[in-house]
């Protein structure tokens, strides 16, 4: 493997590793494109089918993919005010279904079928709530939804969405599903905030009205902040990212990098995402995150901001913000003729001690992709990938795992 150089000036911000800060007290799929063909669903509709009983989420984890497929109700039996919110004329008997999988969230089931006159559709049914997603054509279709008929689960301009927190592990930093004033957030499968339910005022509410969108301006109103890094160092972010990097504006800028450039994604959800290929970065700015690059694109590889985006994160939280959060997309999205790897060392990411003794980090959660571990004396051609360590790696436990088994630098690739 082969490692490019880092930016001079990225190397000065994004170094540097010391002792863990001791932290304040206090997850892609594509959505499938509904069917085009669809009649409104009015608001004081009636379920025509019995609600099916709600699995909790100690239910869920302790189930298998097909024991939570096998829990859930056959396609047929969906209601007729949710199949015709999303196809006109059709009742889910006379659908032809192909099956059901599980898709969203691990625990949302999606029914693939084809109507009598060719016209695909799919469905879907969340078994935590024990809903059907009723599909709603915009923002102004929602706002008509009755206080007593607020769903757990919808499909709103195509995406689907859900009010509950995306992670089963409490200390895992994410976005808010209730704010402190009472707003219910519905969010899709990148955590975007969609729409929001007021449970003071009774009333819908979008993201902007809501506040809880993380928009261009609200990133550097957060990154303008003077954090504390794990040197004990005050710094402001911001300024030291204008220096070395770009804010893209616009698709053109976009379109005419490459799969190897540095991205840094800001979410509106308020995730940092390192990485991404073009095609990724490109469908994230149409919707609405803010893209950073470096200046000098000669000189990088694909996951130059992780170390930065992790400095960030540790001292964010240090100051109480508790949405930031840090992941990467997988390296194998980039077609750019070799591996790109990025090396750090553990004690870079903020962690916390459980009750139990576990080691966890609230901002950055299991790398789904292929990494490999090393010990102090370990040189770059001998790290160990991560399946050969014989660790019982999962993602409430492998930073406690590595960690203990005396492994103190990570690397991705």
């Amino acid at each position: 493997m082969k490692k490019i150089a880092f930016a001079s000036l990225i190397a000065l911000l994004f170094s540097a590793c010391a002792p863990a800060l001791t932290p304040v007290p206090s997850p892609v799929e594509e959505s499938p494109t509904p069917a085009a063909t669809r009649t409104p669903v009015p608001p004081t509709s009636t379920p025509t089918a019995t609600p099916m009983p709600q699995l909790t989420m100690e239910n869920l984890k302790s189930m298998s993919v097909e024991d939570r497929l096998r829990m859930a109700p056959q396609a047929e039996s969906a209601p007729e005010d949710v199949v015709s919110s999303f196809v006109a004329g059709e009742s889910a008997k006379d659908i032809a279904w192909s099956g059901k999988s599980l898709t969203f969230w691990d625990r949302v089931v999606a029914y693939e079928g084809t109507t009598k006159s060719g016209e695909k559709v799919t469905l879907y049914y969340d078994l935590e709530s024990g809903q059907w997603a009723k599909q709603y054509a915009d923002f102004d279709e929602v706002s008509k939804i009755p206080a007593d008929e607020a769903p757990g689960v919808m499909v709103v301009g195509g995406q689907l969405i859900r009010d509950k927190e995306q992670f089963d592990f409490p200390w895992i930093n994410q976005p808010k599903s209730v704010t402190e004033d009472g707003k219910i957030i519905y969010r899709n499968s990148e955590l975007d905030p969609i729409v929001a339910w007021d449970q003071v005022e009774k009333k819908w509410l979008t993201p902007e009205q809501a506040g809880v969108v993380w928009t261009t301006e609200v990133w550097k109103q957060k990154l303008s902040q003077t954090i504390v890094d794990r040197n004990g160092i005050s710094w402001v972010p911001l300024p030291a990212l204008n220096e070395t990097s770009d804010f893209i504006t616009s698709e053109t800028e976009l379109i005419m990098l490459t799969d190897a450039n540095a991205f840094l994604i800001l979410q509106p959800s308020g995730v940092m995402t390192v990485g991404g290929g073009r095609k990724y970065v490109l469908e994230r700015f149409r919707q609405g995150a803010t893209i950073i690059t470096l200046k000098n694109t000669n000189v990088m590889t694909p996951l130059d901001y992780l170390k930065g985006t992790l400095r960030t994160a540790y001292g964010l939280y240090g100051i109480g913000e508790r949405e930031v959060r840090v992941e990467i997309r997988p390296v194998t999205e980039y077609d750019i003729g070799e591996t790109q790897w990025e090396y750090l060392e553990l004690d870079w990411i903020l962690t916390l001690n459980l009750e139990d003794g576990t080691i966890v980090s609230p901002v950055f959660g299991l790398y789904k992709g292929r990494f490999e571990v090393g010990k102090d004396d370990t040189r770059y051609w001998n790290w160990i990938p991560i399946e050969k360590t014989g660790l019982p790696i999962n993602d409430k436990n492998w930073l406690d795992e590595i960690t203990k088994a005396g492994y103190i630098k990570y690397i991705v690739n």
